[in-house]
């Protein structure tokens, strides 16, 4: 049974099974017109573009999280035993008093 132009798309382009696939564009254009055709092309080309800064950012991620507990600046702050006093970041005239540095320690990690 031949399929009509709608039925092609949707067999071979509108599923979730396809999303690997690559478009067809011929048939997206034909069916939709040429300024449709078009944004599918591009939106195609951008997500293919995206994948690898999508893939290298996980990977930086994963690095962050693996590496986080040698993170120097966060056990520095959450060590009890330095008692670095830290200016308080408004005039003290308001009311912003000093505040230790390992007070932010559940912040750092």
């Amino acid at each position: 049974e031949k399929l009509n132009r709608r039925q092609v798309l949707y067999e071979y382009w509108a599923r979730w099974s396809r999303w690997n696939k690559y478009q067809p564009l011929d048939h997206i254009k034909e069916y939709y017109g040429q300024k449709i055709g078009l944004y599918f092309a591009w939106l195609g080309l951008y997500t293919a573009w995206l994948l690898p800064a999508a893939i290298v950012g996980v990977l930086v991620f994963l690095y962050g999280v693996v590496t986080v507990s040698d993170y120097v600046p966060g056990k520095e702050s959450c060590d009890k035993s330095n008692h670095f006093v830290m200016c308080p970041v408004c005039p003290k005239s308001v009311g912003c008093p000093y505040w230790k540095l390992s007070d932010v320690c559940l912040y750092n990690k």
